[in-house]
C-alpha cells in the first residue's frame, strides 16, 4: 500500500502554512492600523516631528531699552 502524497500536501498546508499565512495577515493589517510606519518590520521607529524654530531677525541690542519688548 502507498500512502496517497496529495492528500498529506493538503493536510500539511491547512495545518501549518494557512494558520501561519493568517496570523501574518492579520498581524500586518493590525500595525497599518495603529500608524506604524514600514509595517511590522516598523516596530519601534519613532514618528515625531522636530520642531525647529524659526530665526526672527531681531536681536536684544534691537529691543534694548523697549519696556514693552518680550522675548519669545
Amino acid at each position: 500500500y502507498v500512502p496517497d502524497s496529495s492528500g498529506m500536501v493538503v493536510s500539511f498546508l491547512l495545518s501549518y502554512v494557512l494558520p501561519i499565512l493568517l496570523m501574518w495577515g492579520l498581524l500586518s493589517i493590525l500595525f497599518k492600523r495603529m500608524g506604524g510606519r514600514g509595517g511590522i518590520m516598523g516596530v519601534g521607529k519613532s514618528t515625531a516631528k522636530e520642531y525647529v524654530q524659526q530665526e526672527t531677525g531681531v536681536t536684544f541690542k534691537d529691543v534694548a531699552g523697549e519696556d514693552e519688548a518680550k522675548e519669545s
